[in-house]
């Protein structure tokens, strides 16, 4: 059994909660943080009542082999007094702070860095996801060679420097798509040096994150769907739909949906949605810890 410590957000600690009490080979040992009662776990979730059992409140790294949170308090000390902990962290960016082992969490493009010894993986946020799904079989084929433009339509929580508005638009700043650029499109295409221009909507009525992006590649729509498909052929939570993309067809799964067209200057749209409750967070971390402890990556779904 993998023995577990939670110090989140309520925010994302109700769905990660559930997934983890449901996982057959998880140990959830405590779920800890500033806004955590004595009174216990289903004093903060009403949902979890009668779920969540005799879940401690008090954090105690030497009780857990795996970590998940966004306080570095005693993070180090956990890593190198316990040889076979694990950790996934969700925040800044911990290289900066020495951590050069870190991967990012991607699972579509690091699982084997994931499942090939990884200790400690940096939960994405939900731009890097979606930009990574949408342009990483591109770069992968050395076919980004013009500049990315498009619109992403994201929950509130996850909007960047969008300060108070509703229903505008903001551009994306290069720093939030820092990550997606330098760990894995120019890891994947060492010449891509394009633009990424991206306006963001903020979703206000639902978790459902979307990118659609428009990359200017003259080639047949058939030979383009091919290498998405061959790209995410093994990867079992991407998925091709026949229809339009939309949020009912993610709603409460850890699913992608990928969608591919032209538009009528012959460019094409890469569409890209999710349920950011789940890929964009609770369900991308268990996804982690599946790879990090070698499970099969759809255990717990």
């Amino acid at each position: 059994m993998i023995k577990t410590g939670i110090n989140l957000s309520p925010l994302i600690s109700a769905d990660l909660i559930r997934l983890l009490i449901n996982h057959p080979d998880v140990d959830l040992r405590w779920v800890a943080g500033p806004s955590m009662p004595a009174e216990g776990v289903s004093a903060v979730f009403d949902q979890l009542q009668g779920e969540v059992g005799e879940v401690s409140v008090d954090a105690d790294f030497q009780a857990i082999d795996l970590y998940i949170g966004n306080d570095f308090q005693g993070l180090e000390k956990f890593l190198n007094e316990q040889p076979k902990s694990k950790a996934i962290v969700l925040g800044p960016q911990l290289r900066p702070l020495g951590y050069d082992e870190a991967v990012l969490g991607v699972c579509e493009y690091n699982r084997k860095a994931l499942v090939r010894g990884a200790r400690l993986a940096l939960q994405p946020d939900i731009p890097t996801i979606l930009g990574a799904i949408a342009l990483m079989p591109l770069a992968k084929n050395l076919m980004l060679n013009a500049p990315v433009a498009g619109t992403m339509l994201l929950p509130q929580a996850s909007m960047r420097g969008a300060g108070d508005f509703r229903c505008a638009a903001t551009t994306l700043s290069p720093v939030a798509f820092k990550p997606l650029r330098e760990q894995i499109l120019e890891q994947l295409q060492t010449s891509f040096n394009a633009p990424i221009e991206i306006t963001a909507i903020e979703n206000t009525t639902s978790h459902f994150a979307c990118a659609i992006l428009t990359v200017d590649i003259k080639m047949g729509l058939d030979q383009v769907r091919r290498i998405y498909k061959e790209f995410y052929d093994d990867h079992r939570h991407i998925v091709f739909p026949t229809h339009a993309v939309n949020e009912a067809m993610v709603h409460g799964t850890n699913k992608t949906v990928v969608g591919l067209g032209h538009d009528g200057l012959g460019r094409l749209i890469v569409t890209v949605g999710f349920d950011a409750r789940y890929k964009g967070a609770a369900g991308n971390v268990l996804h982690l810890l599946n790879l990090l402890f070698g499970l099969d990556e759809r255990i717990g779904f």
